[in-house]
């Protein structure tokens, strides 16, 4: 199966690795628990006025990814005048069909809505 993940759902990966891209697969709570706790507890608020937060998000997403056996890359643009990027993860390409997931890891400091 082919799979290319723009932008992170790092969390939604709470299974293991490229090949366990079934949804009949169980999530793993407890994984996607620490995930959720790392970003918002560890690196905290991700956005341009705190880009060093962003990036850090950046590179856990990466590293996990990498380490769940996919192939990453960025997919650099400009916002504002800062350079950010998408993190893009691929396996088994030309094997089967392709599956696009998208999420956003930048987030408000704090949110007004409850």
């Amino acid at each position: 199966m082919r799979t290319i993940i723009p932008a992170v759902l790092l969390i939604g990966l709470a299974f293991a690795g490229p090949s366990g891209l079934s949804p009949a697969l169980p999530v793993d709570a407890g994984r996607l628990k620490g995930h959720v706790e790392f970003l918002t507890t560890q690196i905290g608020p991700r956005n341009l006025r705190h880009k060093t937060s962003l990036d850090s998000a950046a590179y856990y997403i990466e590293h996990e990814l990498t380490a769940l056996g996919y192939q990453v890359q960025r997919q650099a643009y400009q916002a504002d005048t800062q350079e950010v990027w998408n993190v893009l993860a691929t396996a088994g390409a030309g094997q089967g069909p392709t599956v696009v997931v998208g999420a956003h890891y930048d987030v408000l400091a704090r949110s007004t809505r409850r």
